[in-house]
């Protein structure tokens, strides 16, 4: 899986943690903050946040760290610290999605990050399409550019043209798969920046920073929320919206590989 850039962010408040932690996971091309003021910042566009810490008390960074499981469904966190009976008991609590020793492996360190990454929202999406080996070439290609391309698609047009596919040729791979016909390939590239708006909304906060970061309109985003999700953009304020969206958009996409075409993996 091609990382994208900026989808693995670390911080720690010892330098020299920092430094361990990034030099064993260079192959995920991490984000280093030295503030949590820029770790919120990027939250909604981060799939895992690494916290590194040894102090003795761990009260300081499980309360980060549960304060990212609150505000971003889409974010998984992954606590590297001392495994005293403390910390064990303050991270287990929380949920984080991995926790380990400051004394393991970089393999075990990289092993924990990808697991972690594979649970985010898009990611899980991409998975889904990728466990449907029968897909058609380009149709397969384009599904997976949907959800894990860094910027997000607005149109058809847009996917066809970043994966070299013309679009007559797209949409009959489209319309030879079972269950296709109940759903426009319009549809699952709205419910896709749907998701992501909601995820970023967790980090920016106002509805006119997502919509400038996904380039597009405000109103583009409340009129995708009303068709989709009958609800509009204060709905979506909630902080569970995303889960919400993920899994309609998830189901969606299982109706459509349903049969064949869905392989050994479902919603």
């Amino acid at each position: 899986m091609t990382q994208v850039p900026g989808s693995v962010l670390l911080f720690a408040d010892q330098p020299s943690i920092m430094q361990w932690l990034a030099g064993a996971l260079v192959s995920y091309n991490p984000v280093i903050v030295t503030s949590w003021y820029a770790v919120e910042a990027h939250l909604g566009r981060t799939q895992c946040v690494i916290l590194g810490d040894d102090s003795p008390n761990p009260g300081t960074v499980s309360a980060r760290a549960r304060s990212l499981r609150q505000r971003s469904f889409g974010t998984s966190v992954v606590a590297v610290t001392t495994r005293t009976p403390e910390h064990i008991r303050a991270f287990e609590s929380i949920g984080v999605a991995a926790l380990l020793s400051l004394g393991d492996s970089p393999a075990k360190l990289r092993a924990a990050v990808g697991d972690a990454v594979r649970r985010h929202p898009l990611e899980s999406l991409a998975a889904q399409v990728c466990a449907a080996s029968d897909l058609p070439l380009y149709l397969r290609n384009t599904l997976l550019h949907l959800y894990r391309a860094s910027r997000a698609p607005r149109t058809v047009q847009e996917l066809c043209d970043a994966v070299g596919c013309h679009r007559s040729t797209l949409w009959a791979q489209w319309q030879s798969v079972p269950g296709a016909s109940s759903l426009r390939l319009q549809d699952l590239v709205d419910w896709a920046l749907l998701l992501r708006a909601c995820l970023q909304y967790t980090a920016d906060g106002r509805w006119s920073l997502v919509a400038t970061y996904l380039s597009v309109h405000e109103h583009t985003i409340g009129r995708i929320a009303r068709r989709l999700m009958g609800c509009g953009l204060r709905d979506l304020r909630h902080p569970m919206a995303a889960a919400a969206v993920h899994d309609a958009l998830r189901t969606a996409m299982t109706s459509v590989l349903e049969s064949k075409y869905l392989v050994g993996q479902r919603a």
